[in-house]
């Protein structure tokens, strides 16, 4: 039976509870190899085996300026609250990580203070969590191929009218072309054509895949109904060892909330592209967002990576090598990890967009509008009066549906 509204699951490493999409693989390529991004990431995963192995404890092995942009990030969250005892965290942030600004003050009792008081501002912003999920999921939409009905990954509304996916998913505008995005509350689809000529770039360094959808969906409901999520391009939003969360778009317009399964483990090359990320039971899906326990988006989804043996070939889960013959879905691995591409990347990327194409320009400013707006707390505000980026000739322009079905119960 396919769950309908939103669930929110803790998983603790066991297989998410239903099934997301059976016509959804976890990773795909319109390549000649479908495994070839897979076999990338595994690479990247063994290469990175001595960072993604030093202590799990969230910034266990941090340098000090990621600390440092943990610390700016979480005070500028901070900030957006008046009252006394959010003033007084942040405050406390600011000192701690003055130190750590030079080589000689980053002493392990500056670490030490530093750690302290980052725990305390997460746990005050932790009580956030529920409110901050039910802004967040409903941005999280499913992409559908419209040809064979097939699920071909995730993608996020970042801005008014445009979907944030991946190369994985839409690869080329023919694709696009035939695709529709769903989204839905109280189990009700509703669905969004993918617009091409108004909008379709792909980032080459990071492959994520900007698109412009339709104002109303196929049973003229506007999409001005649903909140964006806008890409926060500000780093530190995110320790390495911190756990991330997902959404899961499921067939018929829900969604499934998977809490504490995955934890970021390590970032290749920092300040890089990439991250990777630790986790059992089912990966992201291809495109989706991850978040993290403040709900802003970390990591654009680009590949899973399956458990492999010493000569390199991946294992099913039964722990036998893996055969694509017999299993072309790749239904069948073993996954481990999961690789994305870091949201100030993706931002980074974005940024190059308008001179790449001039098609579309004006969407792609938004969407980086709408990050910067987003900068205090990483939520959705409405851009300034004046021409909006997406015309929706429909009188309903109301505030955002966040609508929950069944009850949020953070695991944390």
């Amino acid at each position: 039976m396919t769950p309908t509204g939103d669930q929110i699951t803790q998983t603790g490493g066991a297989a998410v509870s239903c099934d997301l999409d059976a016509a959804t693989p976890a990773i795909r390529s319109h390549g000649p190899d479908p495994a070839a991004p897979m076999r990338a990431a595994r690479r990247l995963w063994d290469a990175s085996a001595p960072e993604r192995e030093a202590p799990a404890r969230p910034g266990g092995g941090e340098p000090p300026h990621r600390l440092v942009a943990c610390m700016e990030r979480l005070a500028a969250q901070l900030a957006a609250d008046p009252g006394p005892a959010a003033q007084r965290l942040g405050d406390d942030l600011a000192a701690a990580a003055a130190p750590l600004s030079s080589p000689q003050g980053a002493t392990s009792a500056a670490r030490a203070r530093a750690e302290d008081a980052l725990a305390a501002a997460e746990e005050a912003l932790g009580a956030l969590f529920v409110k901050r999920a039910a802004a967040a999921a409903p941005a999280v939409m499913r992409v559908v191929d419209t040809r064979t009905g097939r699920g071909l990954g995730a993608g996020t509304l970042v801005a008014p009218g445009v979907l944030l996916t991946h190369a994985t998913v839409l690869g080329h505008v023919f694709a696009a072309a035939a695709a529709v995005a769903e989204i839905g509350d109280d189990g009700t689809p509703r669905r969004y054509a993918v617009e091409p000529r108004r909008l379709f770039d792909l980032d080459p360094v990071t492959g994520a895949a900007l698109v412009a959808l339709s104002p109303r969906s196929t049973c003229d409901t506007p999409l001005s109904r649903f909140a964006p999520l806008p890409l926060v391009p500000a780093p530190g939003k995110i320790r390495r060892g911190a756990p991330v969360n997902l959404v899961h778009p499921l067939p018929g317009g829900g969604r499934e909330i998977a809490v504490g399964d995955w934890r970021l483990v390590a970032l290749p090359g920092d300040p890089g592209t990439l991250a990777l990320f630790a986790g059992g039971g089912r990966p992201p899906l291809p495109g989706a967002p991850l978040f993290s326990d403040r709900w802003e988006i970390v990591a654009l989804h680009r590949s899973a990576i399956p458990d492999a043996d010493g000569d390199g070939a991946f294992l099913n889960v039964e722990g036998r090598p893996w055969s694509p013959a017999d299993d072309p879905d790749m239904r069948g691995l073993r996954w481990v990890g999961a690789e994305g591409a870091r949201i100030s990347a993706v931002a980074a990327g974005l940024a190059r967009a308008p001179a790449r194409r001039e098609r579309g320009a004006d969407l792609v400013r938004a969407a980086l509008a709408a990050g910067r707006l987003a900068e205090p707390d990483g939520l959705h505000r409405p851009a300034p009066v004046g021409r909006p980026p997406m015309a929706d000739p429909g009188p309903d322009t109301g505030a955002a549906i966040l609508p929950f079905a069944a009850p949020v119960v953070p695991a944390r």
